[in-house]
């Protein structure tokens, strides 16, 4: 089994604390060296209570790995800066930010977007949780088109560089049958959007 497969397999929160510097190693070699980019879905059958819930459900689990030679302070910086997450978006989404509840992002920042998902107007509000700059933060929706959408941004030091890990939970509304009809469909797109980010990002930084 690939060392990123294996490291999939463990919890972010696992990864976040518990992480040998040896799996870390392997892991940075492994994503450096990949010819494609590294993404990979499941489907976890054991419920979980994610926010904005209340009661435990199944959900899809996404994850990306991205390693960038420049130090962890200065990656988290670029994230720190609202104006970057329209940058990273694809174009086609019309992504932009309405507004911001505080000046500068930290613990409990509320944005809310506008964007089209496939030409179709929506309406976005997230929440900004576990900021510990410079190594973490999550923004999870409190409404907008997913069920559950809760997003782990994971920054790890490594030598002179940082590993940026995305994690995304996400819970589609009537999952009993939406997980059957569009859940492939969705999966593609989200596919797509953390593709568009990781190729920006990989050229920002060649800069």
């Amino acid at each position: 089994m690939e060392i990123t497969e294996k490291a999939d397999q463990l919890d972010i929160e696992y990864i976040r604390q518990q992480m040998t510097e040896e799996v870390l190693e392997k892991l940075v070699h492994h994503v450096k060296n990949s010819d494609s980019i590294y993404q990979r879905f499941y489907f976890e059958q054991k419920p979980k209570v994610l926010p904005p819930q209340n009661n435990a459900k199944k959900y899809f689990r996404f994850r990306q790995y991205q390693y960038v030679e420049k130090p962890i302070d200065q990656v988290f910086e670029f994230f720190s800066e609202a104006k970057n997450l329209e940058r990273i978006t694809p174009k086609q989404l019309s992504f932009r930010i309405d507004s911001q509840s505080t000046d500068e992002i930290k613990e409990g920042t509320e944005f809310v977007y506008r964007l089209k998902i496939h030409g179709v107007p929506a309406k976005w509000k997230t929440m900004i949780a576990n900021w510990k700059p410079p190594n973490e933060f999550v923004d999870w929706q409190q409404q907008g088109p997913y069920s559950v959408w809760y997003h782990s941004h994971l920054f790890i030091p490594h030598k002179q560089g940082t590993l940026l890990i995305d994690e995304v939970k996400f819970v589609l509304p009537f999952a009993w049958i939406s997980n059957w009809l569009i859940g492939w469909f969705i999966k593609m797109d989200v596919k797509n959007i953390f593709r568009y980010r990781f190729k920006y990002i990989r050229d920002y930084y060649k800069k």
